[in-house]
């Protein structure tokens, strides 16, 4: 009897210790996640884990890139960024688009120069009497103010060399054909010589680009403009002919979009002779990108 009591004694010894063995893994348990806890805590604050704060910030700049403001259609900025593509337009309609990057840089320096001289500010006029025709004239423009010129079109960026001989032939104002008076002229390294003569071979039928701008929006890196454009040719004592910008097949009167005899009123008239049929129009946009202050010709291209 005495040896069984001692035993149920000792087992009852041991129970109180194995309690407390388990309070203090309870007691290191809760002490470990409430360290965890507090770092857990340290860290969300610094904004190191689980920041929510970074995400609107990302949605905001996303927002801000994607801004787009609507452009007065007639503005003046919206004016001035087509002009730069004026000379451009009988290239562009050539395709359903178009890059600046595949021209040349002799294209993009006639380009540049076309477009000097439909300003006429910074060109000089010099009459070369026995030429061509009578009146031809020989004008002159530095090749700074061509360079000016051609970075305001086509971009800083834009590999831009001076080429000594290029060749133009521009129906609405003539040909021209650079560098024809300057051999042996001091200024040969400074100058652009063009031979303004309107005896060389342009036909008698004219064809003219005609266009409508709907829309005109501007992002954070870009202008984006879009516009109907139409081609109208004529001859004298003949019909007028109007036609899609871009006729991958050629243009003739079969094809064509409308035919309208042809009177000087009309003529004179001619942007509101031709506007109804924009809706029949292809629509093209033009891209130009944002340079600084400035905004250069990127692309156009057929949307709609």
């Amino acid at each position: 009897m005495d040896n069984n009591i001692e035993v149920l004694d000792n087992n009852m010894t041991l129970k109180p210790e194995k309690k407390k063995g388990k309070g203090l893994i309870i007691l290191l348990v809760l002490f470990v996640l409430i360290i965890l806890g507090l770092v857990g805590y340290i860290l969300y604050d610094k904004g190191i884990i689980f920041n929510s704060k970074k995400e609107p910030v990302v949605i905001e700049n996303e927002k801000e890139s994607s801004k787009v403001e609507e452009l007065e259609l007639d503005s003046n900025e919206v004016k001035e960024l087509l002009e730069k593509t004026y000379w451009l337009d009988d290239k562009i309609y050539e395709k359903d688009s178009f890059e600046a990057n595949d021209m040349t840089v002799e294209e993009k320096v006639i380009c540049a120069m076309l477009t000097e001289l439909k300003e006429d500010k910074n060109v000089e006029h010099t009459n070369v009497p026995g030429t061509h025709e009578a009146g031809s004239k020989q004008l002159s423009i530095t090749k700074d103010v061509v360079q000016k010129r051609y970075e305001s079109i086509f971009g800083k960026n834009q590999n831009y060399q001076k080429v000594s001989n290029v060749s133009v032939n521009g129906a609405g104002l003539g040909c021209f054909e650079a560098s024809a008076y300057c051999k042996g002229n001091d200024n040969c390294e400074d100058y652009y010589y063009l031979l303004d003569s309107f005896g060389c071979d342009v036909g008698w039928t004219w064809n003219k680009n005609i266009s409508k701008v709907i829309s005109a929006k501007k992002y954070a890196d870009k202008i984006e403009i879009e516009k109907k454009a139409l081609q109208y040719s004529y001859a004298p004592d003949e019909d007028i002919l109007i036609h899609k910008a871009y006729l991958p097949e050629g243009k003739t009167k079969e094809n064509a979009i409308a035919v309208i005899k042809f009177t000087s009123t009309v003529l004179d008239h001619i942007a509101d002779e031709v506007e109804q049929y924009y809706e029949k129009a292809d629509t093209y946009k033009y891209t130009f990108l944002k340079d600084g202050d400035n905004y250069y010709f990127d692309s156009a291209k057929i949307v709609k």
